[in-house]
């Protein structure tokens, strides 16, 4: 039986429906010599539309372990523009395992930087 999302997962899935492409933004990030961590829910904000240029709408991959056949949990989420969530050969999808690794990404390194701007923004509660 399917469990129904709580409001707060419900908060934090709208709240990362509103970030650009992680992959794109950490690539965007690395070349200016910034932190992720360091950059304001405006700045981010800018750079959605030129994100979604180079990469496609935004989609939200559930990328936490899980078991065979299981979705990973809402707080386990990040924000991906098409081509690097479904459709592209850089994509989780079509990389699987590999993907994290491929783009030089930590998986708990991602959730953190994620759920700490998600508290600092928001106010809100992590899991």
């Amino acid at each position: 039986m399917k469990r129904k999302r709580t409001a707060e997962e419900k908060a934090y899935l709208d709240w990362l429906a509103q970030w650009p492409c992680y992959v794109c933004l950490k690539r965007l990030c690395d070349q200016n010599h910034q932190s992720i961590i360091g950059l304001s829910a405006e700045a981010r904000a800018v750079t959605v539309p030129w994100s979604e240029a180079q990469c496609g709408p935004i989609e939200l991959h559930h990328a936490g372990v899980r078991g065979l056949g299981q979705k990973s949990s809402d707080w386990e989420t990040v924000p991906l523009g098409a081509k690097h969530h479904q459709h592209g050969p850089e994509a989780a999808h079509v990389l699987g395992k590999a993907w994290w690794s491929f783009h030089n990404l930590n998986r708990n390194e991602v959730f953190a930087t994620l759920h700490e701007l998600y508290v600092r923004e928001t106010g809100g509660k992590i899991g």
